[in-house]
């Protein structure tokens, strides 16, 4: 006999916040099946989770009315320690789990608290570092795993409780692409084969929608608009217009068309028979010239703890270049960047910002050069969202009228106008990382290096963010991204540089790179929807995204 989990009129509010950031939350969670929780920035999904593992209010004080049951059996209100043996939680970044120092002894962290037997623990290791068929990471330093598998040994450290239902937090948000699809697989085994009931919240709906069962999708008001089968929910998101939740490109590409097709198509297949059937425009090829050399390294090095993990990099960025940093988790892509800008103690060889050497120009390379962290809370320096941003504005020969009017403006463009008083570290996880963004974009910077931008950004925050990122680059501002996101690679940059074990693998065009399927098999990458249509097709000039299909479409 199943007993499925409830959720009955849920509300919340922070403390000192003057709106709920949930509103009578009332649902079904199917035992046995998997959840998909949507929604866009700051609809109050983490919030959301952080009730049902009753780490709200338990850490995070504010006003909170409901319950939460499972069966007959309430869950509300539940000692932490109780609830792991019921609810497991997986996080988006694995290291803020972690608590040891080895595999082994992370899994059996959990196992010591709740008191099981040495003989059982060790058993219960083994077991579940084969039903993940991650055996060979058992005696191996965490610090020494890639971002793949230092989130299955996440996993596995929450399988190994047993609970019965597992969340996952955007569990692949920093993965690559075929990192992000082995999670999936372990998320579909886990409910098939160790009958866990699966709730998820995750953007990369790719590989992601056949194995669903069920839908929940919040606005941004914090309400829930739908919850029912995954099929009927990803209509209803497509006729809701304007919701900013990310769709499968397939379906992104159906909900843009002027004219639907009467039928919905949700594939690949479905939607290149589609395009087969109507006469496609010609379109143009990009075109390069020889420019301006912004950024020049030679032998660019960083060593860390006797390894070296970027190794002897030369390269060349031209002006108006839109470069994408790519490869597998643990390439050593962020560590790039602070070579670049010689801003860790291990980098050698040289590195030159407009001809000049960047370690002897000091400070003096940010009147230049913005950054943007992987991390967004090490870049906060200030108390509030304003001040963040007026920080950056701080050293610039503004009048106190022209620094204000930048501040509204990128305030109002960041979505965070409302959010103006409050602490950056109190924002949501997309907020945090808008707030981020445009703490760098406001200072108008010749060149911007930005790790992982999109980072826990909904569909319309991210579009809005990318298009700005296009417009400051075709006026002449050079970009160095990093990024798992190939459909953004394809569709913005003109270069890309493959990373593979802190060596350079590839630095050339975007079109050329993905045609080489053994150069995307070694970085771990799937080649992009539009690159895969434009073949299939067979168009000269590639297609880059479904905006562009639909404006060369004879419709």
């Amino acid at each position: 006999m199943t007993s499925n989990y409830t959720l009955d009129q849920l509300n919340f509010c922070y403390k000192d916040h003057e709106k709920p950031v949930l509103s009578d939350i009332s649902t079904v969670l199917p035992e046995g099946e998997i959840s998909l929780l949507l929604g866009p920035s700051g609809s109050g999904k983490s919030t959301l989770i952080s009730i049902l593992m009753n780490i709200i209010p338990e850490y995070f004080p504010g006003m909170l009315s409901g319950q939460f049951a499972h069966g007959t059996e309430s869950l509300s209100g539940l000692p932490l320690t109780e609830m792991s043996t019921k609810i497991g939680i997986v996080f988006q970044n694995p290291e803020s789990q972690f608590c040891t120092y080895t595999v082994e002894d992370e899994i059996a962290f959990g196992l010591e608290n709740l008191n099981v037997a040495p003989s059982a623990i060790a058993q219960k290791i083994n077991d579940v570092l084969r039903l993940l068929d991650i055996t060979e990471l058992k005696a191996k330093p965490l610090q020494c795993l890639s971002g793949g598998e230092k989130q299955k040994v996440a996993i596995a450290a929450v399988i190994a409780c047993d609970p019965a239902m597992v969340i996952f937090d955007e569990p692949t948000a920093n993965l690559d692409p075929q990192a992000t699809q082995d999670v999936f697989e372990i998320i579909q085994m886990l409910k098939e084969k160790e009958r866990k009931t699966i709730l998820i919240v995750e953007h990369k709906l790719e590989d992601l929608t056949e194995k669903i069962d069920h839908l929940l999708v919040l606005n941004k008001s914090g309400q829930l608009v739908y919850s029912g089968p995954a099929a009927t929910g990803l209509r209803y998101i497509i006729d809701q217009g304007d919701s900013g939740i990310y769709l499968p490109p397939s379906l992104q590409f159906y909900k843009e068309l002027q004219q639907r097709p009467a039928e919905m198509f949700s594939t690949f297949s479905e939607a290149a028979q589609y395009l087969k059937k109507r006469p496609l425009k010609s379109g143009k090829r990009p075109q390069c010239s020889s420019r301006e050399t912004i950024i020049e390294t030679k032998d660019l090095a960083v060593e860390a703890a006797h390894q070296k993990i970027v190794k002897n990099i030369d390269l060349t960025v031209q002006k108006g270049d839109f470069v994408a940093i790519v490869g597998p988790n643990g390439a050593g892509k962020t560590t790039l960047f602070g070579g670049i800008m010689q801003v860790l103690k291990g980098a050698s060889g040289t590195s030159r910002l407009f001809g000049k050497d960047i370690k002897k120009l000091k400070y003096k390379k940010w009147e230049q050069a913005g950054f943007v962290f992987q991390n967004p809370e090490w870049q906060f320096v200030t108390h509030s969202v304003e001040d963040e941003l007026a920080f950056s504005l701080k050293n610039k020969k503004l009048t106190a009228g022209e620094k204000k009017a930048r501040i509204e403006e990128s305030l109002q463009k960041n979505d965070l106008l409302d959010k103006r008083a409050l602490n950056p570290f109190s924002l949501s996880q997309g907020e945090k990382r808008r707030l981020s963004v445009a703490a760098v974009l406001i200072d108008h910077k010749d060149v911007i290096l930005l790790d992982e931008p999109t980072y826990g950004q909904d569909r319309n925050t991210r579009d809005e963010l990318m298009n700005k990122m296009e417009s400051l680059n075709k006026a002449g501002t050079t970009l160095l991204m990093i990024t798992h996101d190939m459909d953004l690679v394809y569709q913005y940059c003109n270069k890309v540089l493959l990373l593979v074990a802190g060596e350079c693998r590839y630095f050339g065009d975007t079109q050329s790179f993905f045609e080489n399927s053994a150069l995307c098999s070694a970085g771990h990458l799937h080649p992009p929807f539009w690159f895969r249509m434009s073949r299939e097709l067979g168009v000269q000039a590639p297609i880059r995204s479904g905006d562009e299909a639909i404006a060369r479409l004879s419709i």
